[in-house]
């Protein structure tokens, strides 16, 4: 990449947004993000810098990261995408060597009536406009009035955000129909550009971990991407919020061209949205993230995208102010085989625990045969199992000092429902015309239907949720099954709603808009219940074992997957769905299930689990009361890190740590960055030849001091932050297969460091 002279410019501002303008024009964000104007949200105080303006020249520039958008002629391209360098007086806007990744391309793309339209089809600029949202960004909504044969009468706003100290990049558009006429939008590419410089690249992708040499295209598990020039050591990382199967992120190798938007016709799940007259809708919104002098993009994905997830995207796990620390979920070994005096009984036994969740999951409802699939949509306890209904457990789960969780499908109602044949209009149809379901293979073949959340249904489930949640004082959901997209279906064809006199026009723009409302669902729950933690699943992401931006604005959590094989051995397989998403995702919203805390190595199981959200399963009535005593212990160990470091909402790589394997050592590492206080880590054995790793620690104050406590709360040692991270201290394990946990907790900023490598013998 060319290596440029960069030059200060001048502030010539125009004024923002005002709230009536914001309402006219209908900026609403994904999550009510996008605010425009102080008249909505005071400014933040060091944004105003963020937005100059010479001509029809806009610099976006925070000090760190700079791209400079030109409109010319009825065109429209970034010119220069940048990172800054300070100069020596601190001050980036002085003559500084800079790193230049972007030089042109169309901006923009997307099919408007079949008619391809990118920033070179002619265009009028309309508005520049100073643009704000509530997570502290700050930058620019450009207006522009299509002019070309294919885009006339279409106005088309593009906003650019940055954020305080960040090279991160926030971008999205809103189309506006001003034509008398229906218009149909496909192929939407928020981000095109060409990247400088790149000579030979390597792409990662499936959430940043896995290499690629040259073109690849992403699609559902590339929520984060990046592009890199490994002899140059620089790169840029690509995130892409659109939900799901809607997803697509490309590198093409010729031309050295980077898109980031939705689907496009002729692909599986393509997308399309219909604007009527004086309709308006946004784009998934993308964000670029540029490094340099790093090796690959590891670093980046440690520090400034894991900061802008966690401080700036606006997703909702950071507004939890108690999260969990040990749930438990009666699925495995119960099943849907649930009985009250059983259910209290295990209440008994995880109070014993100290578990802090208590989740009933399916089959507490139903009045048919057919089991918990045969009876879902109704939510009325069974009382068959339940004769007294649901309050007086879970009056008993708050009386034993724990919170109460409940599973609830969202979209999924037996064929035998009163519902299904009051409402009829309100059920996903096929091509047929007849009522499917759209969670597993076999549209017509299971005993239940899927409901189509664009349609009357939606307040009908939304009123149930919040229902069960205020009678039964929940704290957790678990809102599961298929919604549009089955995460078990291998037809593309068995996905989204034909009917058509739903509020969607055609399947294309079902999946869109189903997602969209299920989004719209989980805010409206929230509105009135803030502090509930909503676990949507994989299941109704509609992919095995998916988690992305999308969900994450909305829902704090996601059930990724389910293991129940013995420990320690298989503990793994835990720790490494953690361990290859978490680059992108936050860690406390990946749910793993099953691991079963009545297995013998239960500290191995809690120690694994705490890679994501710690959920744990199994029958804890087989625990003895020292079991039960030890397991507390843990759970109040870990209970009272997180009120120190809030450990679950962070993330780094450990060095010398790499994914999880048979024959190897494995960690993960929770360091709160942002106060500096300390957080936890996890270092695990898993079957390697040598009984001892090396473990540093990253993420911490340099000249500030940490102990390292192991859950017995026993100081192995205390040392510098500086200390721990260039020389740390050597764990051992006896045995080939175990795993502990160690938190680093800040103590004091005196002392000397120890002279020579500390080993700490863990004894199982």
């Amino acid at each position: 990449m060319r290596r440029n002279k960069t030059h200060s410019t001048d502030n010539l501002r125009d004024p923002g947004i005002s709230r009536r303008e914001a309402f006219k024009i209908g900026i609403t964000g994904v999550a009510g993000l996008l605010i425009a104007d102080d008249l909505v949200f005071p400014q933040k105080a060091d944004s105003s810098s963020f937005l100059t303006r010479q001509g029809d020249t806009i610099v976006l520039d925070n000090g760190v990261i700079r791209r400079v958008v030109v409109f010319r002629n009825g065109t429209i391209h970034t010119s220069s995408l940048t990172l800054l360098s300070r100069g020596d007086d601190g001050d980036s806007h002085t003559l500084t060597e800079s790193s230049t990744f972007v030089s042109g391309g169309p901006e923009f793309a997307f099919l408007l009536d079949g008619v391809y339209c990118n920033g070179d089809t002619g265009w009028d600029l309309t508005g520049v406009k100073t643009a704000r949202d509530q997570n502290g960004g700050g930058g620019v909504l450009m207006s522009l009035a299509g002019r070309g044969t294919g885009n006339a009468g279409l106005h088309l706003d593009i906003i650019y955000l940055l954020y305080p100290n960040s090279p991160v990049i926030h971008k999205c558009l809103v189309f506006h129909n001003a034509s008398d006429k229906n218009r149909k939008l496909e192929s939407v590419d928020v981000e095109v550009l060409k990247l400088e410089g790149f000579h030979q690249p390597t792409v990662y992708s499936d959430f940043c971990r896995r290499p690629h040499e040259g073109a690849w295209k992403g699609g559902p598990y590339d929520p984060l991407m990046a592009v890199c020039d490994h002899a140059l050591r620089e790169g840029v990382l690509v995130g892409n919020e659109a939900p799901s199967i809607l997803k697509r992120t490309e590198f093409v190798a010729n031309g050295y061209v980077l898109t980031a938007g939705l689907t496009r016709i002729g692909e599986d799940f393509a997308f399309r949205k219909w604007l009527g007259e004086g309709d308006h809708w946004e784009s998934p919104w993308t964000f670029l993230s540029p490094y340099s002098d790093e090796d690959n993009p590891n670093t980046a994905m440690n520090g400034a995208v894991n900061d802008f997830v966690r401080n700036h995207l606006g997703v909702r796990l950071p507004k939890i102010p108690r999260l969990s620390t040990l749930m438990y979920n009666t699925w495995n070994p119960f099943y849907d085989n649930l009985q009250e005096p059983m259910v209290l009984q295990m209440v008994d036994a995880a109070a014993d625990c100290g578990v802090d969740i208590f989740t009933i999951d399916a089959g507490w409802y139903g009045r048919y045969d057919g089991g918990w699939l045969g009876n879902v949509g109704d939510y009325t306890p069974d009382t068959r199992k339940f004769p007294h209904g649901l309050k007086p457990v879970m009056d008993s789960i708050r009386r034993k000092g724990m919170r109460s969780g409940l599973w609830i499908g969202i979209a999924q109602v037996t064929r035998q429902s009163p519902l299904l044949n009051e409402h009829p209009e309100w059920f996903i149809r096929n091509e047929r015309g007849e009522i499917v379901q759209r969670h597993v293979n076999g549209e017509t073949s299971q005993s239940y239907v899927t409901a189509c959340l664009t349609t009357g249904y939606y307040d009908h489930i939304k009123d149930v949720i919040l229902g069960l949640v205020r009678e039964l004082g929940l704290d957790y959901v678990k809102l599961d099954l298929g919604i549009a997209v089955g995460a078990y279906v291998s037809d593309p064809n068995q996905s989204g709603c034909f009917a058509t006199d739903h509020p969607h026009r055609d399947r294309q723009e079902s999946y869109s808009e189903i997602y969209r409302r299920c989004f719209d669902l989980f805010d409206d729950i929230h509105r009135e219940y803030p502090h509930l933690y909503i676990d949507c699943t994989f299941e109704t992401v509609g992919r095995m074992n998916l988690e992305d931006y999308a969900f994450c604005r909305h829902a704090e959590g996601n059930w990724l997957s389910n293991f129940q094989d013995l420990q320690p051995e298989n503990a793994m397989i835990v720790r490494d769905l953690a361990w290859n998403r978490s680059p992108a995702m936050p860690a406390g919203s990946l749910i793993i299930g099953n691991m079963r805390l009545d297995d013998p190595r239960w500290d191995v199981v809690i120690a694994s689990t705490n890679c994501g959200m710690p959920i744990v399963c199994g029958d804890l009535r087989n625990l003895s009361s020292a079991e039960r005593a030890g397991i507390k212990a843990w759970a109040q160990w870990t209970r009272d890190a997180w009120k120190r470091h809030r450990y679950l909402l962070y993330r780094r790589d450990m060095p010398g740590f790499d994914e999880p394997a048979k024959g190897g050592w494995d960690g993960f590492c929770r360091i709160n960055t942002d106060t500096g206080s300390g957080g936890i880590i996890g270092v695990f054995r898993q079957g390697a030849e040598q009984a001892h790793h090396l473990v540093t620690i990253p993420g911490l104050i340099p000249k500030w001091r940490y102990s390292v406590i192991n859950p017995r709360n026993q100081v192995a040692l205390t040392a510098s932050g500086a200390y721990l991270a260039k020389t740390g201290f050597r764990v051992n394990f006896a045995n080939l297969y175990d795993g502990t946990l160690f938190e680093i907790r800040h103590v004091g900023a005196h002392g000397s460091d120890p002279q020579f490598l500390i080993t700490i013998s863990v004894q199982s």
